[in-house]
Parts: C-alpha cells; sequence; structure tokens
C-alpha cells in the first residue's frame, strides 16, 4: 500500500488483490486526480438554501426567508455577496425579483404577497448567484408551494377527473364542488366552461350545479396532449348579477403511468449478476406503489417484484444474452401493462457498491469471461468524490472477473459519493452513486424561558449549539409557525440538510425529500440507497475534465451591486468627464463618481439593507437640467423546466381549508379603520404607534416586542 498527497488530497492507491502496481498506461490516475482538483478550484461550486417561514402561504402573508450561500465542503460563501431571489407564478412569468447583499454567506429578506399582484395558485421561489448562472439551472434552489386566498376568495371549489381511453384519443369528465365563502354549496347555478391551451378555446360548454353545487363537465374526447396541456375556465353566475371565473390545471387529467429501470452501474452485461432499481411514477409525476413479475422472452419467470417506497424498488437478475426480459406490471387500480428492461450486452464490467455496512463501502467489480480474455493485465482506475473533491483513488490490474475491496466511509463526507470505474486510458466505463450518513449534525436545542404564555405574551427562545458535547458557533434562523393552523408533512419538507445534501446535488424531482433524515433508520437508509440508483447525478463530467474542455463562464462573482449607465446631452451627445450623484434618502447613503470619455458611469458595490428608492442626478454638470442618464438594464436568467411540478396542488381550497379558515379570522379582527372623520377636537391617549393621513387614522399595536438577531416575527395591526 502506497499513500501519496496530490494537491493536498489524501489519496490511496492500492491493488485489488495484490499490492502491485501496472505498467504506465496512457493517463496516469495522478492526471485524474489534478485535473479534477483545477477543475474544482478554478469553478468552485456555489449553492444556495433559502429557509422560508411556512410551507404556505395566503395572499396577504408576508414571505420571510433566510438565504444561507455555501461553497466547497458546505462553508459559508465568500464568493458571491450578492443573491438572486425570484418568485415565479405558474405561467412561468417572474413576478418578483430581488437582489440581496450577502454578509458571510448569509442574507435575509421578505416578500409580500399583496392581492394586487398574487392570485391563488402555484409559484416557484428560485435563488442563485451570479456565479451560479454559468452553470446548469437545474442546481439552482428551486421551491414549488402554493398560495391560497382567503379575503377575495368568494367561491371555493374542488375538481376531480376521470379518464378513459378512446379509439381516436382520450375521454375526460371532470366533477367540480363550489361553495361560498360560509361552506355553503352554490346549488341551482348557472357555470360556462372553456377549455384552454396556449391561449386560445379548444372546447367550450355550459351545465348547471346541483343541490350539492356540483357541476359534471363532459370534455369531448381528444388528444391526450391537448388535454394535459391546456387550462379549464369556468364562470358561475353567483346572482345579482355577478360572476366568477376560476381557472383549473389539467396535467393531471389522464390517468397514465411510466416505470422505469436502471441497472446498477449502467447497462445488463451477460452472465454479470447485477441490481436494477425500478421507478413507477402516475401522470402526476408522483411515485405509485406496484407489482409485477420479470420474465425472460421464453415466458419463464426471472424475478417477482413490488415497490418498496414510492414507487421505487429493486431486484436482481443474471442476464443471458441469449434471452431478453420484460416486466409485467399491476398498478394500484388494477390496470397492466409490459415494459421491456434494457438490452442485454455481450461483453463489459460492471461495478456494484454495497452501503449497508455502517464502517465501510463494499465495492465489488464484476468483469464477463468476455471482456476478461480482451482486458486481462490491463490497468483500471477507481474514483469516489464527493462534492468536486476526490476522497479516495485506486489502480488495479485486471486478473480475475471479479474484484471485491472495502473502503472505510471515514474517507468521506456525509452527502453523496461518485463511485467510478476507469479505464486505464481515462474513459470512465460506470459508476454509482450512494450516500454516507455519518450522523454527523449539530446537536440543536431549544428552551423557552416560561412553560406557557398568556395572549400577545413576548416569548424568548434560548437556542442551544454543540457538535457532540462541544459548544459551536453558527448562523441560524428559526421559524415558529402553529401546527394546528400551519398542519404540514414534513418528510415533504425542503429543509437545510435534504436540500444542501441531497436535492442540490441530483437531477430532477425527489419527492418527499425529507423522508431520507426525518428519524433515520434502516429501512429509510435502504430506500435512500434505491434513491441513488434512481436519480441523475452530473454535477461535473470527467470526459470533459480530463479533456480540458472547461465551461465557458459570461458572468462573475459579485461583490456588490453595480449601477452603470451613459449620460448624454439632449441632443444624444455623450457627456465625457461629467458628474453624477447618486442618493438613497431613506438609507441617508450618497455616492459620486465621473463618466468616461464616453459618458458612461459605474457605481460599485451599491448594497443596502432592504428595498431602496436611488435616486440619480446630474445637476452638477453646466447646463445640467438638458442632460439624459439612461441606465443599463440588467440581464434577468432566463426560465427553465420547473422540475418539481408534481409538488404543486390541483386544490388549494380544500386541501390548506384549516390554514385559510385561520388566516381569514385573523384578517376579520386585524382589519384597520379605513376612515374616521373627526368633527370635533377630542384628547387622544397616545397609543403605542399613531399614523395619520389627512382624515385617516391608523393604530397599530405590535403583537410581540422580542426580535433575535437570526429570528424574525411578524408584526401586525
Amino acid at each position: 500500500m502506497i499513500i501519496r498527497r496530490f494537491l493536498l488530497l489524501l489519496c490511496l492507491l492500492t491493488a485489488f488483490g495484490a499490492s502491485v502496481f501496472a505498467q504506465q498506461d496512457s493517463i496516469p490516475l495522478t492526471t485524474i486526480i489534478e485535473k479534477t482538483s483545477k477543475f474544482i478550484s478554478s469553478y468552485p461550486i456555489e449553492k444556495v438554501y433559502l429557509h422560508t417561514d411556512k410551507p404556505y402561504y395566503a395572499v396577504g402573508d408576508t414571505i420571510w426567508f433566510k438565504a444561507y450561500v455555501t461553497i466547497e465542503k458546505r462553508q459559508p460563501s465568500a464568493l458571491s455577496r450578492i443573491v438572486y431571489v425570484d418568485l415565479i407564478n405558474n405561467r412561468d412569468s417572474v413576478v418578483e425579483s430581488q437582489r440581496i447583499a450577502v454578509t458571510n454567506g448569509f442574507a435575509s429578506g421578505n416578500i409580500v404577497l399583496n392581492g394586487d399582484t398574487y392570485k391563488q395558485g402555484a409559484y416557484r421561489l428560485r435563488s442563485y448567484t451570479n456565479w451560479m448562472r454559468n452553470f446548469d439551472p437545474d442546481y439552482f434552489y428551486d421551491h414549488t408551494f402554493s398560495v391560497g386566498n382567503a379575503i377575495d376568495n368568494q367561491v371555493r371549489t374542488n375538481i376531480t377527473y376521470k379518464s378513459s381511453s378512446k379509439r381516436t384519443g382520450v375521454k375526460v369528465d371532470a366533477t367540480i364542488l363550489y361553495k361560498g365563502p360560509d361552506n355553503s354549496p352554490y346549488a341551482n347555478k348557472k357555470v360556462n366552461w372553456q377549455l384552454m391551451k396556449n391561449g386560445d378555446p379548444v372546447s367550450k360548454g355550459h351545465g348547471v350545479t346541483d343541490d350539492k353545487g356540483v357541476l359534471q363537465v363532459d370534455l369531448p374526447e381528444s388528444q391526450a396532449d391537448v388535454i394535459t396541456g391546456g387550462i379549464l375556465v369556468t364562470s358561475i353566475d353567483v346572482g345579482d348579477r355577478k360572476t366568477i371565473s376560476s381557472s383549473f390545471s389539467m396535467r393531471t387529467a389522464v390517468k397514465g403511468y411510466d416505470v422505469q429501470f436502471f441497472p446498477e452501474g449502467g447497462q445488463l452485461t451477460n452472465g454479470i449478476r447485477t441490481k436494477v432499481a425500478f421507478k413507477a411514477i402516475a401522470s402526476s409525476g408522483l411515485g405509485v406503489d406496484i407489482k409485477g413479475t420479470i420474465v425472460d422472452d421464453k415466458g419463464a419467470e426471472v424475478a417477482q417484484i413490488s415497490s418498496a417506497h414510492l414507487g421505487m424498488g429493486i431486484f436482481a437478475i443474471t442476464p443471458d444474452i441469449e434471452r431478453s426480459y420484460k416486466a409485467n406490471i399491476t398498478f394500484p387500480d388494477g390496470s397492466q401493462a409490459t415494459y421491456n428492461l434494457p438490452r442485454v450486452q455481450s461483453m463489459g464490467i460492471n461495478i456494484a457498491v454495497y452501503n449497508n455496512d455502517p464502517t465501510n463501502l463494499t465495492v465489488k467489480i464484476s468483469a464477463n469471461d468476455l471482456f476478461f480474455q480482451r482486458k486481462q493485465n490491463k490497468s483500471f482506475y477507481l474514483v469516489a468524490q464527493s462534492g468536486g473533491v476526490i476522497y479516495y483513488a485506486a489502480q488495479t490490474v485486471l486478473q480475475s472477473t471479479v474484484y471485491s475491496a472495502n473502503i472505510p466511509k471515514s474517507k468521506f463526507p456525509t452527502g453523496i459519493v461518485q463511485v467510478t470505474l476507469f479505464s486505464s486510458g481515462g474513459y470512465a466505463l460506470c459508476e454509482r452513486i450512494v450516500f454516507i450518513q455519518h450522523n454527523d449534525q449539530m446537536n440543536l436545542a431549544l428552551k423557552t424561558d416560561k412553560p406557557s404564555y398568556t395572549t400577545r405574551g413576548n416569548v424568548k427562545i434560548t437556542v442551544s449549539a454543540k457538535n457532540n458535547t462541544t459548544p459551536a458557533e453558527g448562523s441560524f434562523s428559526v421559524a415558529v409557525v402553529d401546527d394546528g393552523t400551519v398542519p404540514s408533512n414534513e418528510d415533504a419538507e425542503s429543509t437545510i440538510l435534504s436540500n444542501m445534501l441531497l436535492t442540490s446535488d441530483l437531477k430532477g424531482y425527489i419527492e418527499k425529500p425529507n423522508y431520507y433524515f426525518n428519524k433515520t433508520d434502516d429501512e429509510k437508509l435502504a430506500n435512500l440507497d434505491i434513491l441513488m440508483l434512481t436519480q441523475g447525478y452530473r454535477r461535473f463530467d470527467y470526459e470533459d475534465i480530463l479533456a480540458d474542455k472547461n465551461p465557458p463562464i459570461y458572468l462573475m462573482p459579485e461583490q456588490g451591486i453595480d449601477i452603470t449607465g451613459t449620460l448624454r446631452t439632449n441632443a444624444g451627445l455623450p457627456v465625457a468627464k461629467g458628474s453624477l450623484r447618486l442618493l438613497i434618502p431613506d438609507k441617508n447613503f450618497s455616492a459620486e463618481t465621473i463618466t468616461d470619455m464616453s459618458g458612461n458611469f459605474k457605481f460599485s458595490n451599491v448594497n443596502v439593507p432592504d428595498t431602496s428608492k436611488i435616486t440619480l442626478s446630474a445637476r452638477n454638470n453646466p447646463n445640467g437640467r438638458n442632460m439624459v442618464i439612461s441606465v443599463n438594464g440588467e440581464a434577468y436568467q432566463k426560465l427553465s423546466k420547473n422540475n418539481n411540478i408534481p409538488d404543486e396542488i390541483l386544490n388549494i381550497d380544500s386541501t390548506f381549508r384549516p390554514y385559510l379558515q385561520n388566516s381569514y379570522k385573523q384578517y376579520q379582527s386585524s382589519r384597520t379603520i379605513k376612515e374616521v372623520v373627526v368633527k370635533s377636537t377630542k384628547i387622544v391617549k397616545k397609543p403605542a404607534m399613531l399614523i395619520m393621513a389627512r382624515s385617516q387614522v391608523y393604530l397599530c399595536r405590535p403583537i410581540m416586542k422580542y426580535l433575535h438577531s437570526n429570528y424574525r416575527a411578524a408584526l401586525c395591526c
């Protein structure tokens, strides 16, 4: 065994079965290590996580959030000092975008969901840094959540779909329940409806609700993509010549299933026993439980399968090149379907990783006879990295069809580890990702100063943080909600653990990500290993790294907000060496700069802690009143596909009824007096806060006075 240091990375080089090294190959193992290290140092991976105060909201709420910006080994990032936060509606429009200053890797902000801008529906909260925009947007923080309307919503609905396949398309029937704010049904009301796609009507009709407020919508037979890509818009006549419109996504209207198969290592190879993971999903994108059998082309049963968690499961098979295989699947509704497994390859080498030992990863490399005959005595490399850092590298010579080795888990940090088998030429033959769980998270405890509190009493909470038994220093955020009025599924939460350790490193949708971190046990660890077999990981490509094919860099890390533009005369001529002044009145901030010979100006690192109005002035110049200031616009991040669309809630009114009812009660009890006409002089005792504007008087009494530096309590009136 030889231990070498490569660029501060401790890499173990060993031979499986014998402590010998092969002759010099076309690409030494050290080249893979050095080029990977150079790549990650030149293109560091930043991540952003937003901790929000609630899992869902109502119109009129404020979204409070804290941003955590990290870099290598999940340390606070010093690379970027600006973080972007975008709020996107379900029509893929950016409703609000914020640029927030980052201090020591942390930032905080809020978004007010005012009724003029925000409507009931699904929204995306997306966050990233300027540096992250150079890379795949799949790794941005991207969270889908729902916003209900408890204040102005006069019609509350619940819709269900029923679909059936026809000869020329799909037939869909919709059942819609209409109720008023008092939960009474809108009985015997006229309703007009239209199926819209891309803004154009596909079909339309009308009907009348029954005594229970239920409307049956009989949609004409159509192609599945036309229906699922459309929106059902209804308009109900509630009386007094008043009609109210409602919109329903048709994304899940057509029932359907899909099953995918993922051989460990990437392929089925003749004669090599292989674990095969599978994932079954419904048209909603959510997992469904299945059962079935694997049979060969002669009808012989090879394996029985049954999903273990959220439609995912695993089975083992020894493929035969003379056979083809298919899966006969039974779905929850009793329907059945058949799916082909991947083709069996005649020659190959495969990798299997066993993660059930608490102290070691067991790696097994298997070559079939044909591959062994052609590649005997050739060198191969085994490399394991996490977060772009190579923690293990080994070289071996193929002298047997099977090699096994134990790698201590202590070499790796908690998180995803990518294990890749290379040929001596540097070609990645197969790979496997696994999750290392050391249970080394910081121990946090919250303690209140009193066992109970009176209504509107001040609450003081002490946070205790320890690494094992050693006190730890850190930056924290705490959100306090009432489980009775804001019920949630803890497994479905996007926590800092599930995001930083799991979803931020994987492509695609992860259903209920916090399930794998919430009260972890052996069953959850086994299901997490199945997830590793079914999910894509492509943080970087070894092929590009070894070929020195680096990603193009268009945007550099921001150290502050820059305001740039041009100063011109009214005639359009640039003003050289012109003087400009920047003012932020409410922040008591000002700065000055001089234009260049082309009239261009730049104010660098304009950092303000909150949303502010900025004023630019050129009046100190000769003839300054006859000048025009043009400010350069920002290059907005283009929208990408929403991978988390399965998290959209179709029936918001019924799903979040407890919260919306409580929100409505709070609104009713906290409404301010719109107008008070003062007809005589009256002595008024000074309240907690008095804001007067003409004849309008607003009384505002803070509910909570205590504010911790890492805890924000909303003040309402």
